[in-house]
């Protein structure tokens, strides 16, 4: 891993983290609520490829984000290319190469294919490589060098900013996410996120997110914990937006339940819809709010813990609402915190920054994700569900990790989700 990245994850920027689980059989039975159904073990095992004979330039070192188009094909962003894949595993071609030119990369991240077909890569600091649906090179989206988002940031009073994910809707409509520090603002939360949508030489906001879960930390930086709650959003079909926030409950007794809601923005009319659905606090563990200072071996720095973030979690008593989002078509995959799976992860994290070795079968230590399954259309709660792992995408009823152990080489893992919740 590249001390740049090292970096990054000191500054509180978010990392995507794998974990490790089986696929097995599936079952079905109805739930007390109102018959909703409920379906364990709803990922079955179709493909495991990246550690196996492929030729060296397509073997898998650090892959950093996938992709799947909609033939099935395999988008994988890994050592300064874009490797890609059939849906067998077979290898097709490579896009881009280690440079700081037209279609090269510094460290490629996040792909993401557009409705149009349209891929743009994360390059570096705020700069993607945006394609054609053909695959030809289109253009390098500078963030630092848009005049229209530095006038953006300026109405805003972003003394810190940086784009963390953008989606090409076709060759001049641009969806991104844009992560904003405002240092005049009172007080220990001063980030701000925000989803705009760049058209016609101008940028518009479509959400502004105030978080409440980084906080400054002494050196001025900013430091997160993902129990002090988050924003989640997806670029859903028939141009829909779908964007949630979550935040730690504090009285689970209170009114008539606690509750989540999912919001559906359409880019069309700029109409807003919700879905409410109720959902049971899990309480946070005393273990996982005791936070330590952390030392990062291959850089040999050692950060303190910020005093204002540890008594920010101290006044946590539950996780927040969810851990995260995945979609396909109309459907919408609502993944719970997992307590068991939160200490696995802080242990493999601890292991990895410091270089020790990860104790014999830890990733089979890992449990079920309980899963809610809204379906958008009809704007409710329709299965739950038991999901083995978190994947990293869900597209025409596959589920897609990168799977990076640390004692062993990634993989990409394809399961087949169960069609009853179709």
């Amino acid at each position: 891993m590249t001390k740049s990245k090292w970096k990054a994850f000191v500054l509180g920027f978010v990392i995507s983290l794998g974990l490790h689980m089986i696929g097995c059989r599936s079952d079905t039975k109805k739930s007390g609520e109102a018959g909703i159904p409920e379906i364990e073990n709803a990922l079955k095992m179709e493909l495991s490829f990246g550690d196996r004979a492929l030729p060296e330039e397509y073997l898998l070192a650090d892959p950093q984000g996938i992709a799947v188009d909609d033939t099935g094909n395999l988008l994988v962003a890994d050592e300064f290319h874009v490797k890609i894949f059939d849906p067998k595993g077979e290898p097709l071609e490579r896009l881009g190469g280690q440079g700081q030119g037209p279609g090269e990369f510094q460290e490629p991240s996040k792909p993401e294919l557009g409705p149009s077909g349209f891929l743009s890569v994360w390059s570096s600091f705020s700069e993607f490589n945006i394609y054609r649906p053909d695959l030809t090179y289109l253009d390098k989206y500078q963030a630092r060098a848009d005049p229209d988002l530095r006038e953006l940031c300026f109405r805003e009073n972003l003394t810190f900013n940086y784009v963390t994910h953008l989606i090409a809707l076709d060759e001049e409509h641009r969806l991104f996410h844009l992560f904003g520090r405002n240092r005049n603002l009172p007080g220990l939360f001063p980030v701000f996120k925000y989803l705009l949508l760049s058209q016609g030489g101008s940028i518009e906001v479509l959400v502004k997110h105030h978080s409440k879960a980084y906080v400054l930390n002494n050196r001025g930086g900013s430091t997160d914990s993902p129990f002090l709650g988050s924003f989640h959003w997806a670029l859903m079909a028939q141009n829909r937006l779908l964007y949630a926030q979550t935040h730690p409950t504090e009285n689970p007794g209170g009114g008539s339940g606690p509750k989540y809601i999912l919001n559906l923005l359409d880019l069309g009319n700029r109409s807003l819809s919700q879905i409410t659905v109720d959902y049971e606090p899990i309480p946070l563990p005393q273990v996982l709010k005791e936070l330590k200072p952390q030392h990062f071996r291959e850089i040999d720095l050692t950060i303190d813990v910020p005093e204002n973030l540890q008594s920010a979690l101290n006044q946590v008593d539950f996780f927040p609402a969810f851990k995260a989002l995945r979609t396909d078509g109309d459907l919408i995959f609502v993944f719970m915190f997992n307590p068991e799976n939160e200490k696995l992860e802080q242990l493999i994290q601890k292991a990895d920054r410091e270089g020790e070795e990860l104790p014999t079968g830890i990733y089979e230590k890992f449990e079920p994700y309980s899963v809610d399954v809204v379906d958008a259309a009809a704007g409710r709660l329709i299965a739950r569900a038991q999901f083995p792992c978190l994947p990293d995408l869900i597209k025409h009823g596959r589920a897609y990790r990168l799977f990076k152990p640390a004692d062993d080489f990634p993989k990409v893992e394809c399961y087949r989700v169960d069609q009853v919740l179709y």
